[in-house]
């Protein structure tokens, strides 16, 4: 998600808001990302295509530390 996305989804820290907001909405639409080259032959994480996270009874939702860097979604 993008620093806009996630700030229409009010404050608190990163995980609690998308948590909040897929209980009270029922599904978000997010960032698929994977594992491309970038220009100079680097990898990286990519964004690939969007899709939908549904809210389920039992959905764990976590902070996640990338090992390789990570390209942001495009503007929309």
């Amino acid at each position: 998600m993008t620093d806009a996305e996630l700030d229409r989804f009010g404050t608190g820290p990163e995980v609690e808001r998308i948590a909040r907001r897929l209980v009270a909405e029922g599904r978000i639409t997010v960032w698929r990302y994977v594992v491309a080259r970038a220009p100079d032959g680097t990898t990286r994480h990519a964004p690939a295509h969007r899709v939908a996270l549904l809210r389920n009874e039992i959905l764990r939702i976590g902070p996640y530390a990338p090992a390789l860097p990570v390209v942001p979604p495009p503007a929309e």
